[in-house]
Parts: C-alpha cells; structure tokens; sequence
C-alpha cells in the first residue's frame, strides 16, 4: 500500500505508486490543456481574427475611457496583453517552462484585475480571480505534471 505523502502547506497528497495518483497526473494535465488553449485562443482572436490588434486596442480604450488611466497605459499594457496570452497558451500547451508560464499568467491576471477594478467592474474581476486561483493551484501542484516537455527533459 502506497505512503501518503503529508506536505505542511497542501495537507496529505498521493505517492507516485498511490492508485490515485493518475488521477492527479490526468487533472493536471487536462487543467493545463484548457488553459493553454484558453490563453491561446485570447491571444489568436486579440490578434489575428475580427478588427485584429487594432480593433481590440479601440475597443479596450474604449472600455477605459472613464477609467482614471492614461490613454498610453491602457493602449501599452492592451498591446502586451494578446502577445504574451499566444506565448503562454503554447507554452502551457505543450508543458514547456510551465512554472515560468503559470508565474507570467498570474502576473498579467494581476495587471488585468488591476485595470478591471479601476473600471469598477466587480463581477468580471471576479472571474478574473477564479484564473488567478486556478494558477496558484497549478503552481502548488506542478509535481502531478508527468506528461510535458519539462517532464521529458527532467527540467521541471
């Protein structure tokens, strides 16, 4: 029978030969899947698709108009935005630099919950929490993150 582990800061989590420890690796791995393609997919429509990048700084400039923002600080930070949303979702897909992938997802969702709130828009910063919670908690479980390229190149 498999030892479980107890970590001070996460509490009692599977060992590698645990039964349930697939089950770790397999929620990981789809929770990494879908937020790669999520961030993938805003940065290819921000991008590539409708008005493209400019169509989406207008439209960002616009939701800011009353915000107390500089016009040149929401059109910057809205031009960093879909490039580095295309840069995550491929790393995150293939599970390449993921640690370095979730800090600069969870880093940009602070400067986009930062923005939203000074629009006062309380409810989408409220989904904008929930991905900052789903990156921390990939973070905190990275250990489950079996099927990646960082795993395949011991790097993780």
């Amino acid at each position: 029978m498999a030892v479980t582990e107890i970590d001070p800061m996460r509490g009692a989590l599977p060992a590698a030969d645990s039964p349930c420890h697939l089950d770790y690796v397999l929620a990981f791995f789809t929770l990494r899947l879908a937020l790669g393609v999520n961030e993938l997919m805003h940065g290819v429509t921000r991008i590539f698709m409708g008005a493209g990048l400019a169509g989406f700084l207008n439209f960002t400039q616009t939701q800011f108009k009353d915000a107390p923002l500089p016009v040149w600080q929401v059109r910057a930070f809205a031009t960093v935005v879909p490039c580095c949303e295309l840069v995550i979702g491929v790393l995150l897909i293939l599970g390449l630099w993921t640690r370095w992938a979730l800090t600069l997802a969870a880093l940009l969702i602070v400067g986009i919950i930062f923005g939203t709130a000074m629009r006062s828009d309380w409810q989408l910063v409220f989904l904008q929490m929930f991905y900052s919670l789903l990156y921390a908690l990939m973070l905190m479980l990275r250990r489950y993150d079996v099927w990646s390229v960082d795993a395949k190149m011991g790097s993780k």
